[in-house]
């Protein structure tokens, strides 16, 4: 019998050839904000890449669902908050379904890449967030979603220059496991984008972490508002080491391109009038300040 692969989210149809892990629309962002225009993956700092993570998941019409939501998102919160025009958004249930389409999508990849020690045990997870999709509903599934927005870091402290470009720059995910006093295990995902992580959590995290009313601005809710001016620590304290290890791993990829390379992106950076106004321009010489600072205490 011929196998057929069928789309991960409704299971009938067949999924269309690649459909984009992360949303289109911040893949075309991170290019329109870099002055070369191009993509570089962490991995494979020497290579030049056109697109980001493809997988044939979604046939044609979970895709349109799907980004429905991610067109809202980009409207209504991400483009505002980037061009730094609104700073305070009303929370709803297209950016729960949103947020949870991205981490459906990322812990399907984990999966398939088999990142994650034991897959057999992040598939619960996947199951309830397949469940919110499906039904366009996040109410009944017992997770806790959450979003925080990334600010620029002009001071050296909590972490490492190579952290601003990271923020703004980069795309990245994890799926693990924390273990709370008298819970026990429960897993995670992060996923981030540009400048605004995603947190989902098995466990509302506000308990965990007796938070105040700040912790419950970040939550993913019918009601109440997220602010950007909130940057709540406490929540990014569960993916603190990994974004102290991407930010330094950033800086050292900077050493593993050749200088020829390195010449040819500088002359096409200098070429471009509007470089000073990218955000990956900006980025780059905040975490070259933050080096300058280093060294001076050094």
């Amino acid at each position: 019998m011929e196998y057929k692969v069928k789309c991960i989210l409704c299971g009938i149809n067949p999924p269309i050839n690649k459909s984009h892990v992360f949303p289109k629309f911040v893949i075309k962002r991170l290019k329109e904000g870099n002055p070369l225009k191009i993509l570089k993956y962490s991995d494979e700092p020497k290579r030049i890449h056109q697109d980001g993570w493809k997988k044939g998941y979604l046939c044609n019409q979970c895709e349109q669902k799907l980004s429905s939501w991610e067109t809202y998102f980009c409207n209504n919160i991400y483009d505002p908050f980037i061009n730094g025009e609104k700073e305070e958004f009303i929370l709803n249930d297209t950016i729960a379904l949103f947020s949870a389409s991205l981490h459906f999508r990322y812990i399907k990849y984990v999966l398939d890449v088999n990142i994650a020690k034991d897959p057999s045990e992040v598939l619960p997870l996947f199951y309830k967030l397949k469940a919110i999709c499906l039904n366009d509903s996040y109410n009944d599934q017992g997770l806790y979603q959450y979003i925080n927005f990334l600010h620029p870091v002009t001071e050296l402290g909590q972490y490492p220059p190579g952290i601003n470009t990271y923020f703004s720059e980069s795309i990245d995910g994890e799926v693990f496991n924390s273990i709370f006093p008298k819970i026990g295990k429960k897993w995670m995902s992060f996923v981030k984008i540009p400048n605004i992580a995603f947190i989902l959590s098995e466990i509302d995290l506000g308990d965990v972490l007796n938070q105040s009313d700040m912790f419950s601005k970040n939550t993913i809710s019918n009601t109440g508002k997220l602010s950007s001016k909130v940057n709540n620590e406490n929540l990014l304290l569960f993916v603190d080491q990994r974004m102290k290890e991407k930010a330094i791993e950033i800086q050292s990829n900077y050493s593993k391109i050749s200088k020829n390379q390195i010449n040819k992106m500088i002359e096409k950076i200098n070429i471009d009038p509007n470089k000073e106004s990218t955000r990956a321009y900006r980025s780059y010489m905040l975490d070259i300040e933050l080096l300058r600072k280093l060294s001076e205490n050094a």
